[in-house]
């Protein structure tokens, strides 16, 4: 019996429930953790503190005076751009190397995810990579100076794309196959509640950063303790390892406790043929077929990051108080998942392009509205940061079905660490507002329209189509039809 029968035996019971819930809430921890930067590296306005003419000025312009020796900042709250002092000093760009670091963590891990989650198992992944997130946040606060969060922002990446991959993977291989299409919808619209929440969290924690710095560090550990203490091991990453007596183990306490269905000569439906890295990388540039595909999926997918997160970065340029906007704004994210909606009737690319159409609108409108009228600005980047996270789902399910099963596990860790470029390069095109505040716009919707011509022409559909075996299935014209259940009512009614 594969494990994949046995779990479907097993039902949606009590532990995978339990598995589930803990799941959606490492979930809702890392949308607020992303967006929780948005306010303890926020910018605070300062003046210069020298006397001109034996008069201080007070008046918090934020601008800066050539010659000044020192500036003060507003005293009602704080940040690290305040505590550090990092007006108008050549570190000011620490606060742009901070979030690029991350973004690098996230690319630097992102190729061994794979082997350590194959070695240590998906839980003790998990429970590492929250441990290693609490130390990585709280490092700061002992040694507070810029070096030490720039350096400290790096781990954080790892160890986020750890969690996020590891709780991922865990919650699908414990789920039964008829309910992972819910889970997914929870996962997203998880992340976007905690985008939510970090707003008030860091408005109660306004006066201090360091206690916005210790709230964000306290719930991983929590997390970590959740999942010592409730949640068992992927039954899947067992019997790979052979560990079949455990796994029938942890089978037992997911099967219904009135089902007498019994465990027995479990094996591995884990493809044995997968390849190994530098082979992954050898077929994906080997043929011209695959190396436009892989070219079209490198290319979109650091531009789609390149926006995301700029658009993330950019809430606190925005008019009005960055914590209103910072609940308006990310709630677009819990509207992400009426977009399976249309990929189910449309197909992949269809809704890529349009959505990448309407993404470079918002983007172009955004510095027009601002001058305008302040609702409309924040109604152009909710509806751009609805359209931007849908671009970065709906793209990160694609790669996962045009890519063959061969190729599906590297070749995706190899796109992720290539598409973080973008996130990379993004803070620092938000600073360019200094020159002019529309010209980080410009350039983000300029770069969006990019992928589209890479999308119509190289990009093939997935809509309505099996999950390619081997190179020759991800190039197949032919749609897969699905008439099974037609198929059984015809020959029933026979």
């Amino acid at each position: 019996m594969y494990v994949e029968e046995a779990i479907e035996l097993c039902g949606f019971g009590f532990h995978q429930i339990v598995t589930f819930f803990l799941t959606l809430l490492s979930y809702v921890y890392m949308g607020c953790y992303v967006s929780s930067v948005i306010y303890y590296q926020k910018s605070i306005p300062f003046v210069c503190a020298d006397t001109i003419n034996g008069t201080k000025l007070f008046n918090y312009t934020s601008k800066c005076i050539d010659g000044c020796s020192k500036y003060v900042y507003e005293s009602y709250d704080t940040s690290i751009y305040s505590a550090m002092d990092l007006a108008c000093s050549p570190r000011n760009i620490a606060i742009s190397v901070s979030q690029a670091m991350f973004s690098l963590g996230l690319a630097f891990f992102a190729p061994f995810n794979s082997y350590l989650q194959e070695w240590l198992g998906r839980k003790p992944v998990v429970i590492l990579s929250c441990i290693l997130m609490s130390l990585s946040i709280l490092i700061p606060i002992a040694f507070p100076n810029i070096y030490a969060v720039v350096t400290m922002r790096f781990l954080s990446g790892a160890s986020f794309m750890a969690m996020e991959l590891s709780t991922y993977i865990l919650g699908l291989e414990v789920i039964p196959l008829r309910y992972r299409s819910m889970a997914n919808l929870m996962y997203l619209a998880g992340s976007g509640l905690g985008a939510i929440v970090s707003s008030p969290v860091a408005y109660i924690f306004e006066y201090s950063w360091k206690m916005q710095i210790i709230a964000m560090a306290t719930i991983p550990q929590g997390i970590a303790i959740l999942y010592i203490l409730l949640i068992e091991e992927s039954p899947r990453w067992l019997v790979y390892k052979g560990r079949i007596a455990e796994a029938t183990a942890i089978l037992n306490k997911f099967r219904n406790e009135k089902s007498n269905v019994s465990f027995t000569n479990l094996e591995s439906a884990s493809e044995k043929s997968s390849l190994s890295f530098k082979e992954t990388v050898s077929e994906l540039f080997g043929k011209r077929e695959m190396i436009w595909l892989s070219i079209t999926c490198i290319i979109c997918w650091s531009d789609i990051n390149f926006v995301y997160y700029g658009m993330l970065y950019d809430i606190g340029s925005l008019s009005g108080s960055i914590y209103i906007d910072g609940v308006i704004v990310p709630s677009a994210e819990l509207l992400v998942p009426i977009n399976i909606i249309f990929m189910m009737r449309y197909g992949r690319k269809p809704v890529l392009i349009c959505f990448l159409v309407l993404t470079t609108v918002a983007l172009f409108l955004i510095p027009i509205t601002k001058e305008i009228v302040f609702a409309m600005e924040i109604i152009d980047s909710f509806i751009g940061r609805f359209c931007a996270t849908a671009l970065f789902n709906v793209w990160w399910g694609y790669q996962a079905e045009v890519l063959s099963t061969r190729l599906r596990n590297n070749g995706m860790s190899l796109f992720e660490a290539c598409g973080r470029i973008g996130s990379i390069l993004a803070p620092f095109v938000l600073q360019m507002d200094e020159i002019h505040f529309a010209i980080p716009f410009l350039i983000f919707g300029i770069v969006n329209l990019i992928p589209l011509p890479l999308i119509i022409l190289c990009a093939p559909e997935t809509h309505n189509k099996p999950l390619p075996e081997n190179m020759e299935d991800m190039f197949e014209a032919k749609e897969r039809q699905y008439k099974l259940m037609t198929e059984e009512s015809s020959s029933d009614s026979k």
